[in-house]
């Protein structure tokens, strides 16, 4: 029996090997994620935030491993916006799942990020 993994792109429990129709089409997000800038930006959230954001809010204490883009590229396409570690946050692989898991479901968690991250700006996690 294979290996199955949840796919990063179309978000369904598929084979390691999985050759996902959803290949990046947007040539700029592959450019974005070996920009200098990006690579920068994810670094700063890393530090910030250390761990998976919901899961802390949940009670409980999960690595990090994706920097997510609280209004994402699709909506907010600038500079300004993909590269603003104030406009990321951190989260387990599960959660950012769980936020991509249906179209426009990310607009549930705005409030909640932006508040984190003031609470993180003023001394507080």
């Amino acid at each position: 029996m294979s290996r199955k993994i949840i796919c990063s792109r179309c978000g369904k429990i598929v084979d390691v090997n999985h050759d996902c129709p959803n290949k990046y089409k947007d040539t700029r997000k592959r450019e974005q994620l070996s920009d200098v800038r990006w690579v920068h930006t994810k670094k700063l959230v890393k530090t910030r935030d250390l761990v998976c954001y919901l899961c802390w809010c949940n009670g409980i204490i999960t690595n990090g491993r994706d920097c997510h883009h609280i209004i994402p590229r699709e909506v907010n396409n600038s500079d300004n916006s993909i590269y603003n570690a104030d406009n990321c946050i951190y989260l387990c692989e599960n959660c950012h799942h769980d936020v991509h898991k249906t179209p426009n479901n990310w607009k549930n968690y705005v409030d909640i990020f932006k508040k984190h991250i003031e609470a993180v700006k003023k001394g507080g996690f």
